[in-house]
């Protein structure tokens, strides 16, 4: 039976589809399990020095795991004084913002005074409705969590931090034999060796990447933190750790930090120089994004960035934050594994080509 172009396109878009639906779908299950294979290809240096110490699989696997746990638990444990202040200031935030509004509310008073009389109207209406329909109307729900709400949450995080640890751990004991089992599933019995080899090559270079950006993220958080201590913003040394940790996740990442400096000057500031810690991030990030990165990364990745705003994109929609962090390195891992360096001559091109080089140097001899 012959198959049409149609047919083919139509079999690979609904494929296409249907992956990205079962990991949409999957997400409680894969994002953790996918997060922890992300981060055992990041610390294979990590697994290789254990290896070159003499321990055991089993032992380097654990004191992987054990290193990561550290660093994210430390990781909570600096960023909690910087979380306390922003909920300590949001009422004294939300009174300069009103005070604001209420500025450009006085400059356009006359849009304000119809505004008003507007707003009287519809509220003596809404006064009315609600009279009538107050015994049928339900209570309005708090924005905040109870404690309830969070009993009943507090499961499936549990459940994904276990995936992640359990994925962690048996991905870095065994990756090795894992790659050798992807060689033997995914390709022929001469090239299988190749694939192994380009699965372990592309390790390496997702860790090299991972590597670099962590120096640029730490570069960018200090000069962060040192700009803001300058201005005199409180905290400036968490806002620097903040600013690292979310520049990982790109565009939205900057974004938040933009958006916390803009809090954060409001409330410690007065006038326009409410807005310099954000203008003065906001700059620092554009020259890392604009300058530095492509100058350390760029040659070397050669990463569309059509391609990375895409994939961060499909990540943020299908996994949220985690899908945000795990995007780019699964992206640099599979443009290393399919380029067209990774697809190796078989024996029988190399018997031809051998020739072809005995009969050009016969020519020149």
């Amino acid at each position: 039976m012959v198959v049409s172009t149609s047919q083919r396109t139509a079999s690979v878009l609904l494929t296409v589809f249907l992956v990205f639906a079962m990991l949409y779908v999957a997400e409680d299950i894969l994002a953790p399990l996918t997060l922890a294979v992300v981060a055992g290809v990041v610390l294979s240096p990590i697994s290789r020095f254990w290896t070159r110490l003499g321990f055991r699989p089993v032992v380097g696997a654990l004191a992987t795991l054990l290193t990561i746990l550290v660093l994210v638990a430390a990781i909570i444990f600096a960023l909690q004084p910087l979380a306390r202040q922003m909920i300590d200031q949001a009422p004294q935030v939300l009174r300069e913002f009103d005070n604001t509004l209420g500025w450009f509310r006085r400059i356009s008073h006359g849009i304000e005074q119809a505004a008003s009389d507007l707003n009287e109207a519809v509220s003596a209406n809404a006064a009315i409705a609600q009279e009538a329909g107050n015994a049928e109307s339900p209570a309005e729900e708090s924005p905040i969590p109870t404690v309830e709400e969070a009993l009943w949450l507090a499961p499936a995080i549990v459940a994904k931090f276990l995936i992640f640890v359990g994925g962690l751990f048996f991905f870095t004991l065994a990756r090795r034999d894992i790659y050798a089992g992807l060689s033997r599933l995914l390709t022929p019995l001469g090239r299988r060796p190749v694939l192994a080899g380009r699965l372990i090559s592309a390790e390496a270079r997702v860790s090299r990447y991972f590597l670099t950006i962590t120096a640029i993220n730490a570069t960018l958080g200090i000069c962060t933190a040192i700009g803001l201590k300058t201005l005199g913003l409180p905290n400036a040394m968490f806002w620097g750790l903040a600013a690292m940790l979310l520049n990982y996740i790109l565009y939205i990442g900057p974004a938040c930090v933009v958006a916390g400096l803009l809090f954060a000057g409001v409330a410690s500031f007065n006038g326009a120089l409410s807005f310099v810690p954000a203008a003065m991030f906001a700059f620092f990030n554009m020259m890392e994004g604009q300058f530095v990165t492509p100058a350390f990364v760029g040659h070397h990745m050669k990463i569309n960035p059509f391609l990375v705003f895409l994939a961060l994109i499909v990540g943020l929609w299908m996994w949220g934050p985690i899908g945000g962090v795990v995007a780019i390195p699964i992206v640099v891992w599979l443009l290393h594994v399919v380029r067209p360096t990774a697809v190796m001559p078989t024996p029988a091109v190399e018997r031809v080509r051998s020739a072809r080089n005995a009969r050009r140097a016969l020519r020149d001899g």
